[in-house]
Order: structure tokens, then sequence, then C-alpha cells
């Protein structure tokens, strides 16, 4: 496929959630319930809204488990919560969370972004502990067990994706400005053979959350950079579009055959004005003729 340049697009995204989210992130599409699932991480919440339900029809649930840091589905649709004090907890709506697992080297800090993936093991990043530390890039295994993938980061690890094939593995590493493309072998340790595949410009804000679509591009969802951007495989610079909101957190697939793209955004420290005027912390949607991929699940 010819992978091109396409103009800058201004914002054509609707509201799909009327969240008030200080830092919406994590979402995830949930096929079996026809709804989108997203955290806010500071306030320790998830969300769920059904794809046809009104803009502030939504459920909101308060967890008690400190902050969020990312989620994945298991096999039978319960939900694995990568949470603070690097605790792993086994929830479903309605339900107690239930710890699963923990990791000693969080201890002092928190989960930032997860994915599972094919083999449904989950990559976890792991949150500088203080501005200005390390963060890191680890793998729970399905009994529970980590191991360490990249030892230290340079601040905030972020975005994960996998190419269609299975070939390769992508890593954001936020503060770097960088997204990594390595070779997807299933039990290396470390991971083999990275790239930086894509390096953002000083001026086009930070890469946070990332999704690979059908045609393996990457969607990089750019904090504080007012922008989605997409690359093609080979890491060149396709389509963005231009939000008047500065904090795009996050971005996923869904909908009906996954026609959907779906952005959190993030206002923190809240600001009441930007929420008025362009709902800073919504969820937002675009309809489009790119189809995304399922997430993997987990055990």
């Amino acid at each position: 496929m010819n992978h091109r340049l396409i103009t800058t697009t201004p914002n054509p995204f609707e509201i799909f959630a009327d969240c008030r989210c200080l830092v919406g992130e994590g979402p995830l599409w949930n096929e079996t319930d026809q709804a989108l699932y997203w955290v806010d991480i500071v306030n320790g919440e998830i969300f769920r809204k059904r794809l046809d339900a009104a803009t502030h029809d939504f459920e909101r649930f308060r967890l008690e488990i400190g902050k969020i840091g990312g989620m994945v589905f298991t096999r039978d649709r319960a939900l694995l919560l990568f949470a603070a004090q690097g605790r792993v907890w086994r929830w479903q709506p309605g339900a107690t969370p239930v710890q699963q697992a923990e990791l000693p080297a969080a201890a002092h800090t928190r989960f930032n972004d997860v994915i599972a993936d094919p083999a449904g093991r989950i990559c976890c990043g792991i949150a500088p502990a203080e501005k200005g530390d390390v963060g890191s890039l680890w793998r729970m295994e399905t009994d529970g067990r980590f191991s360490c993938l990249e030892p230290a980061t340079a601040g905030m690890p972020n975005g994960m994706g996998f190419s269609p094939d299975r070939k390769y593995f992508y890593f954001t590493v936020s503060n770097e400005k960088v997204i990594y493309r390595y070779d997807y072998v299933p039990d290396a340790r470390p991971l083999a053979n990275r790239v930086a595949l894509i390096k953002v410009p000083e001026n086009e804000g930070v890469p946070d959350g990332l999704t690979i679509d059908s045609e393996g591009c990457l969607w990089s969802a750019q904090w504080n950079g007012s922008r989605l951007v997409r690359y093609s495989p080979a890491g060149k610079k396709m389509q963005e579009y231009r939000f008047p909101i500065a904090k795009i957190s996050c971005v996923t697939f869904g909908g009906l055959n996954f026609s959907n793209i779906f952005i959190t955004t993030a206002n923190h420290p809240w600001n009441e004005t930007d929420y008025g005027k362009y709902r800073a912390g919504a969820v937002f949607r675009l309809k489009q003729s790119v189809r995304g991929l399922p997430e993997y699940f987990t055990q």
C-alpha cells in the first residue's frame, strides 16, 4: 500500500462521553458489551459507555485502589487493573476488586499503560517514582510472575502496540519523545533489535497513548501537542488531526467492525474554561474507513 502524507485535518471528532476526566486514559473496546471502557488515572475511576448511549449516559466506578494506570480484558471479560504500589487487581462491574499479583519493584510508584501480547502475557510500564527518575518496562507472565524487559527508560513509559502480522512490538517513551520498534520475539528478554522508529519534533507535543490499525499504521495521541497523528509502518507521518485541547492522551478503535476511533483527553489541573469551551476531559469519537484491530486478551 502506498502510504503518503495527508494534509492536516481540523478536529472532526464528536463528543462520545462528556465525562469530565482529569486524566482520561486506557480506552478499551468490549465487543461483547458493545461498550467502551476507560479510566481516569488521577481519580482511580473506571468508566463504561455503550456505543449507542447518549453522551451523558455512562457508568462510573470508583474502586478505592489508587491510581489506575492501565487495564486489559481477560478471556471471560473480567478486567485486570494495573494500579498503584505495583498491585494488579481482577475486577468485574458490580464486584469487589481482588488482588491478583504484585510487583515489588513498583511498590513506591504505579503502573502506566499496559497491553496484552498475543500469548496472553501483559507488557506493563512502571512510572518513575519521582520527577527526573527513570521508568521501566516489565512483562507479567500468565502465572503472575514478572520479568523486566527494559530496566531504564528516560522518563514515562507509555503507549504500546503490535503489528498486525505480529512481527513487531511498539513502545513509547514519552520523555524521550520516541516511539521504539522491536522485533516481536515471544520469549525475548530483554526485547530484541530496538529501533527509534518515530522521533516527535519538539514543537509537536509528547507521544502518549498508541494503537495500531489493520493496515499496520500507528496512531499516536500527543500530550500537550493538541493532536492525534497517524504514522506509516515505516514511521512516516501520514495524517494528523488537530484539537483545541492540549492534552490528548490515548486512542483505540472499536464500534461496528472497529470502524470508530475513540480518543481520551485530560484536563489537569482542572480548568473549567477549557471544559466549557472545548470539553477538555471528555472522550471523543471519529467514524471513518480505516479499521482497527481488537486487543489481545489475557488468561
